[in-house]
């Protein structure tokens, strides 16, 4: 028993390194020429994943540092009429007056400080602004809402979410990285060469299985392809990881990316340490099991498929022993012309999760249909319209996409969701260096709002004011300072405001006393409240004369 426990932990863990492998390799690419083995055709496709990895690796990072500090964003939820009959049934109130909510935010870094400026609306009309400012050499937040009260308050941002003090260094390194998010990110031919270095130990250390003629069909799109296997056994596993550990625990490259990710993150300690105390113990391990016991059938098989244009187009992971196959990862892309499909699925611990679909392809648009399963049951499924299909390459995705939630076949595969939709659209600029998100939320058909999210690049700063220059500043943590902020704080614009965008007055009047009795502590009753225990006594005297008669 123990024995087979073991080899089941070789297995997944095993497993799970060559998945993930997998998952990264998972694209289309030119595996080279005719008749190449197993192993020399992943070497191929690692070689030119490798390649073009690095360049599009490099692209994307100078673009990030090309990026300025200064940014825009607006969020904004519209409501229709549906919508807000929805909202009006969960709050037993007439919302027919709410048509949309929305925030403008202006964001600047600079001086390891973080500024932001944002504004408040309700339908179109503004509603209280707040303005805030992240001094991260100093650790401190200062927030003023001009509407509520001239004042600032302050609270310290060097906690941990369990309450231990975080350093100075680790302060200013965390502004670093949001200035510039690329500084922990390695260049692209050291992500070339890890990569190149490791998949190749991992491929070195695998067996020729058998190879045979097989089709890759999906959705009715077909290739004829070849069938290729390697296949890793428990003592090809062990060596594979012992010279993984080896290679890493010498690996300059390494060492150095670890290094800097501590410099980066003091917090974290010696990584570089931490990884070589890991890689000694593990490799400990592995030598004290060597030769203890007889291995098992088992073993791990890659397959992989590669089509008449000697491209792999398909890929899996499975666990096997004798004739029994138990697939992990499996992943399938056939193409017929401008037609193409894709499979992708995972099984693990008896759960599996299964994308379908297949789509057309016509001047750079992609059109199709996908589907997402659970355990075999059907979720969701999705329409994709006019997808451009060159820009996503460039990073600037842009089409739309219809989610729609299937009702199950049976009582236990009931789909609360299935009179619901979902239209996510995306769009992007590559000149101003602009994107939006539109989903638009559906119930049987009938709109019940929008939820926009817009981001670009600014070219005004939002100017970090200095606290010499705020007035007062009440300290968050101070009992003494919050009391005195409250007895501050007028409710009165932002009311007056709420009124101009439309809140019924009755509305206001609650939203009043619910400001008042939580401010006091003290209880006060609405007027729907009052009239109730007005009649009351009505009530209970003519229930007593209904009794005695």
């Amino acid at each position: 028993m123990y024995r087979k426990r073991e080899r089941n932990l070789w297995l997944k863990k095993s497993a799970a390194i060559v998945t993930a492998s997998a998952m990264v390799m998972s694209v289309p690419v030119t595996a080279m020429a005719e008749g190449m083995t197993y192993c020399d055709r992943e070497k191929a496709a690692l070689k030119s994943l490798c390649e073009s990895l690095a360049k599009d690796w490099d692209a994307s990072l100078a673009q990030t540092k090309e990026s300025g500090n200064n940014a825009k964003a607006n969020i904004t939820l519209k409501l229709n009429e549906a919508g807000q009959s929805m909202v009006g049934m969960m709050t037993q109130m007439d919302m027919s007056w709410l048509k949309s909510i929305s925030m403008d935010m202006d964001v600047s870094i600079a001086d390891s400080k973080e500024a932001v400026k944002a504004a408040f609306l309700l339908n179109d009309t503004n509603l209280c602004t707040m303005n805030v400012v992240m001094n991260w050499l100093e650790a401190l937040e200062y927030v003023q809402i001009p509407e509520l009260s001239p004042s600032w308050m302050k609270a310290s941002l060097d906690m941990t979410a369990d309450g231990e003090a975080v350093s100075a260094e680790t302060m200013d390194a965390m502004m670093g990285l949001a200035s510039d998010p690329a500084v922990l990110l390695p260049e692209g031919a050291t992500v070339s060469d890890l990569l190149d270095r490791y998949g190749n130990i991992v491929i070195d250390h695998m067996q020729e299985g058998a190879s045979v003629e097989e089709s890759v069909s999906i959705e009715g799109i077909s290739e004829e392809c070849t069938l290729l296997e390697g296949q890793i056994h428990e003592e090809d596993a062990k060596e594979m990881a012992k010279e993984l550990l080896t290679t890493a625990q010498a690996d300059e490259q390494l060492q150095e990316l670890l290094t800097k990710w501590s410099e980066a993150m003091p917090e974290a300690g010696d990584l570089n340490a931490q990884f070589q105390s890991f890689a000694e113990e593990t490799l400990a391990d592995l030598e004290s099991t060597d030769g203890t016991e007889e291995s098992g059938s088992e073993y791990i098989a890659s397959r992989i498929w590669v089509n008449s244009e000697d491209k792999i187009v398909g890929r899996e992971i499975a666990v096997c022993e004798g004739v029994d196959t138990d697939a992990v990862f499996t992943w399938k892309a056939s193409a017929d012309g401008d037609a193409s499909a894709l499979m992708v699925d995972m099984q693990s611990e008896g759960s599996g999760f299964t994308l379908t679909g297949s789509s057309q392809n016509t001047d750079g648009m992609e059109n199709g249909n996908y589907s997402i399963a659970i355990d075999g049951v059907t979720i969701m499924e999705i329409a994709m319209e006019n997808y451009d299909t060159k820009a996503a390459e460039e990073g600037y995705p842009s089409g739309t996409f219809t989610i729609t939630f299937p009702q199950g076949q049976t009582e236990e595969e009931y789909n609360p969701l299935s009179m619901f939709s979902l239209v996510l659209s995306l769009a992007s600029d590559k000149e101003d260096e602009s994107g939006s998100v539109n989903l638009e939320v559906l119930s049987s058909g009938a709109s019940l709002g929008v939820l926009t999210i817009q981001g670009a690049e600014s070219a005004e700063a939002v100017e970090a004011v200095a606290a010499e220059d705020m007035g007062t500043i009440y300290d968050a943590a101070s009992e003494e300072d919050m009391k005195a902020y409250e007895e501050e704080m007028s409710f009165d614009t932002i009311l007056a405001n709420a009124e101009s965008a439309g809140v019924p007055a009755e509305l206001i009047t609650v939203l009043e006393q619910s400001i008042e009795s939580a401010v006091t502590g003290e209880t006060i009753e609405t007027p729907a409240e009052e009239s109730a225990l007005e009649e009351a006594p009505e009530e209970t005297a003519e229930l007593e004369s209904e009794d005695a008669e």
